[in-house]
């Protein structure tokens, strides 16, 4: 009588064991797969979310997104006409001085954009690709960091360009003066890499 209730209780220890076992196994399946897909991490170029997000729409051809990414800062505009590097020009029914929102640009010479002259549409998306990622070293336009792009298929004889970028957005942009990518490094003084020149 003993060996037929030890039976059935030792097949009920069985199963509790099994049981306790695979919920076990299904924890742990559940932990790992809470975790974000190797793709996704791929994605991460620099760790430097802006930056990342600016490379990722450049790539894309994503002018909208790069708009978006955009942030103007306010510099005093003038009635004075000072040439290439000097502040933007003040509009009928603004005062001299008054602050304004501007982009900082460069094509061979520094001018600034209002919001309604910037076009990210414009930009040489079109074959563009990496060349390299650096910490910036008091380039202009000014920003923290500097990425710069190759053009397989020159734009404007412009075979480089350059987005300047602060860890909120785009700061700056570079279209270039028809040197390489090489020689915009050289030019300004880019020695911290992000991201190594590509070959």
């Amino acid at each position: 009588m003993r060996h037929r209730t030890l039976i059935p209780m030792l097949l009920f220890a069985l199963l509790v064991a099994l049981a306790c076992g695979g919920s076990s196994y299904k924890a742990t399946t559940t932990a790992a797969t809470t975790v974000a897909p190797t793709a996704t991490r791929s994605r991460s170029i620099t760790g430097i979310a802006n930056v990342d997000a600016i490379i990722a729409a450049v790539a894309a051809g994503d002018a909208p997104t790069l708009q978006r990414l955009v942030r103007y800062a306010p510099v005093a505009c003038s009635f004075k006409q000072e040439g290439a590097g000097g502040p933007p020009l003040c509009r009928a029914g603004e005062a001299d001085g008054q602050q304004i929102d501007v982009l900082a640009m460069a094509q061979c010479e520094g001018f600034y954009a209002r919001p309604d002259e910037f076009d990210a549409s414009r930009l040489p998306l079109v074959a563009s690709r990496l060349y390299a990622v650096y910490r910036t070293a008091g380039a202009w336009p000014p920003g923290a960091y500097a990425m710069l792009f190759s053009v397989d298929k020159p734009v404007q004889t412009n075979p480089a360009w350059e987005v300047i970028a602060s860890d909120d957005g785009i700061v700056g942009v570079n279209l270039g003066c028809g040197q390489t990518p090489q020689q915009m490094v050289e030019f300004q003084h880019l020695t911290e890499a992000l991201v190594a020149p590509s070959p």
